[in-house]
């Protein structure tokens, strides 16, 4: 009881501090914003809504005339920001190309980003099952925005993690030449009683040597992410 009453008294005394600001700091505050990136708004024919779409463009990009890859990055509200600073920290240490990050805020995750299920799944989650249409509008109506705009090397990304990761590899396996490389992130491969796997080990046995590239990571979730996969 006194640790509770201790730290409520903390905290009552912090609200107490006057907001003031120690002497010569004001100057600072007045500083140059940084920006990371620009945001638009891109009406779907295909979704039938209008999309937020995030982009980053790399360090020098307005006083050069390079082409860059471009990935694409799902769930990019939660990941935009980290994402491209790993994307400039590792270009600058020429560990990767410089590229553009176009990230797709979410409006219906599940159903962007899940493939129809046939099983008990579709109960637990009942507006899955877009990801074709969310896959087309990728691919038929963002990525032509996105290389009609912006100087842009023929290399697609596509990342995506726990669904968006499911997202990733069931892209690879329906149309795996819309993208050049798929980072899946601790996908989702339980979905549809493991179904995408089973539809993998199809795939690479019957494409082979693919000039695609997949990378695929697995957490420390356990379970029913591991049990399959």
């Amino acid at each position: 009881m006194s640790s509770r009453l201790g730290a409520a008294a903390y905290l009552f005394l912090l609200s107490a501090l006057p907001l003031v600001a120690p002497p010569g700091l004001t100057a600072q505050i007045d500083g140059e914003p940084i920006v990371i990136g620009e945001a638009f708004t891109l009406q779907s024919d295909i979704l039938g809504e209008d999309r937020a779409v995030l982009v980053h463009r790399p360090n020098g990009y307005d006083q050069s005339e390079q082409v860059y890859p471009v990935l694409y990055l799902l769930d990019g509200d939660a990941h935009f920001h980290h994402t491209t600073g790993i994307i400039d920290f590792l270009s600058r240490d020429g560990q990767i190309p410089q590229m553009l990050v176009v990230a797709l805020p979410n409006t219906d995750r599940t159903r962007d980003l899940t493939p129809k299920t046939s099983t008990d799944t579709a109960n637990n989650f009942p507006t899955a099952g877009g990801a074709d249409k969310f896959l087309a509008f990728l691919t038929e109506e963002l990525a032509p925005f996105i290389e009609a705009h912006y100087r842009t090397a023929p290399f697609r990304v596509l990342v995506g993690h726990s669904f968006g990761g499911l997202f990733a590899v069931h892209a690879l396996l329906s149309q795996p030449e819309n993208f050049d490389a798929y980072v899946a992130i601790s996908p989702s491969l339980w979905w549809n009683d493991a179904s995408p796997v089973a539809e993998a080990k199809a795939f690479f046995a019957r494409e082979g040597d693919s000039d695609r590239f997949l990378f695929l990571s697995m957490g420390d979730e356990g379970g029913a992410m591991l049990s399959k996969a």
